[in-house]
């Protein structure tokens, strides 16, 4: 018996998905960035590009050439079950503000989240994250397990 399709779900559903967008992008003449396996870069006989960004159900497609992205993203637009959202105004968390001469991101909302969530909203800003003469010390005793979570959780490393 073979598996004729991923079920939503499955512990493979994840990466089923994944190689079959891999391929797809591969069959548009996009290439995997070496530096990213999200990124899906195109470039054109002329030197015109296309980025495509994914994360998980997320894509971002950016190009210089209006006509060029809007070719490209038809196309996935055409093979998968997804609509375009319009122009960016908000990519994972980031926003994004445009003008004639330049694209600007930031992660304020984001940041503000990890700092509540982390009870640091009121915490003082520094020009540095460690004082003027600090000299680390190794610790030599038991690590407080509520405290290595908590650290980990703030820096994206472990969720519960």
């Amino acid at each position: 018996m073979h598996l004729l399709c991923t079920l939503y779900g499955l512990k493979q559903a994840a990466l089923q998905w994944w190689r079959e967008l891999e391929a797809f992008m591969k069959t548009m003449g996009f290439h995997q960035a070496s530096s990213n396996a999200g990124v899906f870069i195109y470039k054109h006989h002329d030197r015109r590009l296309v980025i495509a960004l994914v994360y998980v159900d997320n894509g971002l497609f950016l190009g210089a050439d209006k006509a060029l992205v809007d070719f490209k993203k038809c196309a996935c637009l055409k093979h998968w079950e997804c609509h375009d959202t319009g122009d960016v105004t908000d990519f994972l968390g980031m926003k994004v503000n445009k003008s004639a001469s330049r694209i600007m991101i930031d992660q304020k909302a984001y940041l503000k989240m990890v700092l509540e969530r982390f009870d640091m909203h009121n915490a003082k800003i520094a020009p540095t994250p460690i004082p003027l003469g600090y000299v680390p010390q190794e610790n030599k005793g038991a690590v407080d397990p509520v405290q290595h979570q908590s650290f980990s959780q703030s820096l994206g490393l472990y969720c519960t």
